[in-house]
């Protein structure tokens, strides 16, 4: 390689070209860690009345603390949603989390697309919902890429655990991103 070359390259480098893509922009998200506990989330009636989604430290994988998600057999049913995030129909996004579940959880993120109105929009389940893998008990980044469909207003998203089924899982760190 030329010096010429390596220059490109290395000032390529230092400029952060082969970093986060310049397209990329990180969307405000209200207390994505979980720090300021609860605060920007919103907890179902069985979800706060059965205490099934906690902030604790237990659960954190970076700062402080995390959400742990935690029922027994027979439950109703988690649900936590985020604050709403204004969206562009077409446009490209990208949510990533951390999570881990301790036993046999059947629990995961489910996207939420909404109209001017606020109706939902109905897309297929493989591109509104996360499962989190199962017994998976070491910590693991997953990425939901998604494209705002046809209408869409804003998104928001819930940490989930089906009904009837047994839960301890954990989440932490999320954050979502315009392509």
């Amino acid at each position: 390689m030329k010096s010429s070359q390596k220059s490109i390259v290395a000032g390529m480098i230092l400029a952060g070209v082969f970093s986060i893509p310049a397209w990329a922009e990180e969307l405000t998200f209200v207390n994505p860690g979980f720090e300021q506990g609860a605060e920007g989330w919103r907890a179902s009636k069985e979800d706060t009345a059965n205490n099934l989604s906690s902030v604790q430290a237990d659960a954190a994988h970076s700062g402080q603390f995390g959400l742990r998600v935690e029922q027994g057999d027979g439950g109703p049913g988690s649900w936590l949603e985020s604050s709403k995030f204004e969206m562009q129909p077409g446009k490209s996004y990208k949510l990533t989390f951390w999570a881990r579940s301790l036993n046999q959880s059947g629990a995961g993120v489910w996207l939420m697309f909404k109209d001017a109105e606020g109706k939902k929009i109905d897309v297929p389940a493989e591109m509104s919902a996360k499962q989190v893998t199962q017994s998976a008990s070491a910590w693991t980044e997953y990425t939901m890429d998604f494209t705002a469909p046809q209408g869409a207003e804003s998104v928001s998203f819930a940490i989930h655990c089906y009904s009837q089924r047994p839960c301890l899982a954990d989440f932490d760190d999320f954050s979502l991103t315009a392509n």
